[in-house]
């Protein structure tokens, strides 16, 4: 049981989506996943672990290929995974936070090869709080009622709790919430609602106001996930938690997009707004229990959201969901990803585990789980610094196509949010 790291690696991986996904500056037909993999010795002889970086821009303001080349500089070989504490508290690795995601992969292959070192699962290494939750179920946008009711009875009978998108209009969202509403009613259920970070503070009281009198409906909403436009901030949602109670809803609003960092925890904490701890997104499960025990024991409940991990990410996010005490609400987290990745697309051997409609943690050694390493190279991206020359100059990649829209550039958008020159690590 040496723990010695023989070596690291850095993957990149394009995944077939069965859909395109559209985003601000085109569409993807494929999506790109990083992949940090060590090699460890060990008395039983050498294994990998591995951890996944999941995020997508422009929802990030740093990229995949940000990912893959600052993990590819650490240099970790020579260094014991039995000291995963120390070295994710070393300044040369704790400035990967500039990309959280990649500081999150770092995090999640550390947790693998220890927990596999020293026979225990990731959950034992931090303290089980849970070892099962209720899934919430995404329902994305549909053409017209018809196809959201179906979507919303599917989800149901799968024994999830639905999450319906709005974003489409006050109309389109106030019949799709009532619709919501009488169902939920009926079957004696809750449910949530993500609205994208869409409306403006104006147009968001206009949606409340004929909420109101929606009967029932305070008791049947979970929470509205990210109400207002993402540029306006923690003060938005504030403006939104207010909006509701002066119309009479005892409804909670919960931060997405507001919320990457221990200060937003802590203002949304201070107005009572919930917390959508992205894994990916905030920066591991080490960092997600900083902002945790930064707030103290008065935390609001809080939920594990999702960035469309592969199963290897989403075994992870459900062993955050193990120890955030906080994270007691039906979440994201404890969604299957093979809803979105199955077949050959599922990388390792296990299928995600339920009992009485509640998804239920791998709790084996480290991740718990068997890689399909063979199945994973299959996608590798060969040349991924050639892929994000061409994104970057507003081409398409041989193997990440994007369809760009007229008047939308890659270079132009990751400027902006990135306040860096496409080339500065090309």
């Amino acid at each position: 049981m040496t723990g010695k790291i023989l070596k690291s690696e850095v993957w990149m991986l394009a995944i077939d989506l069965p859909s395109p996904f559209p985003l601000g500056f085109g569409t993807l037909s494929s999506l790109p996943r990083v992949f940090f993999v060590l090699t460890i010795e060990s008395s039983n002889g050498e294994f990998r672990s591995i951890g996944e970086a999941s995020i997508d821009f422009p929802f990030s303001h740093y990229d995949a290929w940000d990912v893959y080349h600052s993990l590819s500089l650490l240099g970790l070989e020579g260094k014991s995974a039995n000291e995963r504490e120390q070295l994710l508290a070393e300044p040369q690795f704790k400035d990967l936070m500039v990309f959280p995601a990649a500081f999150a992969a770092l995090n999640m292959a550390l947790d693998d090869a220890y927990g596999r070192l020293n026979h225990i699962s990731i959950p034992d290494i931090y303290g089980i709080v849970r070892v099962n939750g209720m899934p919430l179920e995404s329902i994305p946008h549909q053409p017209d009622q018809e196809k959201f009711h179906t979507a919303i009875d599917s989800a149901i009978n799968r024994g999830r709790l639905p999450k319906m998108k709005g974003g489409l209009g006050l109309k389109v969202d106030l019949e799709r919430l009532q619709m919501t509403t009488e169902i939920a009613v009926s079957l004696g259920i809750q449910f949530a609602v993500d609205f994208n970070a869409v409306y403006t503070v104006e147009q968001f009281e206009e949606l409340v106001q004929v909420l109101a009198q929606v009967k029932n409906i305070q008791n049947r909403v979970l929470f509205f996930e990210q109400p207002t436009l993402a540029e306006i901030g923690i003060d938005g949602l504030q403006q939104a938690t207010r909006i509701l109670q002066a119309n009479g809803l005892s409804i909670y609003v919960m931060a997405d997009e507001s919320f990457v960092s221990q200060s937003d925890a802590q203002i949304c904490q201070k107005h009572g707004i919930l917390l959508n701890y992205k894994i990916q997104k905030v920066g591991g499960i080490l960092v997600a229990l900083e902002i945790e025990k930064a707030l103290g024991q008065t935390s609001l409940p809080s939920m594990v959201g999702g960035t469309f991990p592969t199963a290897i990410g989403r075994t992870w996010d459900q062993q955050a969901l193990c120890v955030l005490s906080s994270a007691s609400l039906p979440s994201d987290g404890w969604q299957p990803s093979t809803d979105w990745f199955d077949g050959n697309k599922h990388f390792i051997s296990e299928r995600f585990q339920a009992s009485d409609n509640k998804s239920k943690a791998f709790l084996g050694h480290g991740l718990g789980i068997t890689v399909l390493w063979d199945v994973l190279e299959r996608y590798k991206i060969e040349h991924p610094a050639m892929e994000y020359q061409a994104i970057r100059n507003n081409q398409t990649g041989k193997q990440l196509e994007i369809q760009l829209k007229p008047g939308h550039t890659y270079s132009e958008l990751y400027q902006r949010l990135s306040r860096r020159q496409v080339d500065w690590n090309l």
